[in-house]
């Protein structure tokens, strides 16, 4: 299941606590996946496949859904389970090259079967980000990164739903705490059981 929304919008804090409190909940973090990826010694050819933009470093998408394949590999089976793949796909590319990737043969990935969508207004997201004070989390950079996911993660969204690829739960992200907790729990339960209503829009 992709997980994606703002920064600032909450979806690793609740992808972490999903994986930690939930049964049969696997949570993925592509930009860590990808950083750890990165640091090896076998990457060699990073410099020539990573681009750095405003936004952060954007990875090409074979190499992306490549290291994925690997990851999901190495893991161990459970047939129940749900993966929680945050940040990804970051554009129409990525989600292009991921449907290509399930159809070859011996591949480790499947077609997702839902994604959920946090959704909250950007300034909500950006008061969140200024408190948390990280290196990416200043004003300026903050807003590269809002506008970076409303012009190429948004369609890459939007692609997901075309021909019924996977079902879109949006949810809303704009209360915090237990609230925003069990909000996410619900947008989570309606696309782990993949509700026919196709997309959803969740308030609380």
């Amino acid at each position: 299941m992709y997980a994606a929304g703002l920064p600032g919008s909450g979806k690793t804090f609740h992808c972490q606590r999903a994986a930690k409190e939930m049964h049969h909940v696997r949570h993925i973090d592509m930009s860590k996946l990808l950083h750890d990826a990165e640091q090896e010694a076998g990457f060699l050819h990073a410099r020539e496949v990573y681009r750095k933009t405003p936004a952060g470093t954007l990875i090409n998408a074979g190499l992306a859904v490549a290291e994925l394949n690997k990851d999901v590999g190495e893991m161990s089976g459970d047939a129940q389970e749900t993966i929680l793949l945050e940040g990804f796909p970051p554009n129409i590319e990525h989600a292009q090259e991921y449907f290509k990737e399930t159809q070859r043969s011996g591949s480790e990935l499947s077609n997702p079967k839902s994604a959920i969508s946090l959704t909250c207004p950007e300034a909500i997201a950006q008061d969140r980000r200024i408190n948390r004070g990280g290196p990416r989390d200043g004003p300026e950079i903050a807003h590269v990164r809002c506008k970076a996911y409303s012009e190429e993660t948004v369609p890459a969204i939007a692609y997901l739903q075309q021909g019924n690829k996977c079902k879109v739960v949006e949810v809303s992200a704009d209360k915090s705490g237990m609230e925003g907790w069990l909000v996410f729990q619900d947008g989570l339960a309606v696309g782990r059981f993949f509700c026919d209503l196709g997309s959803l829009r969740w308030r609380s």
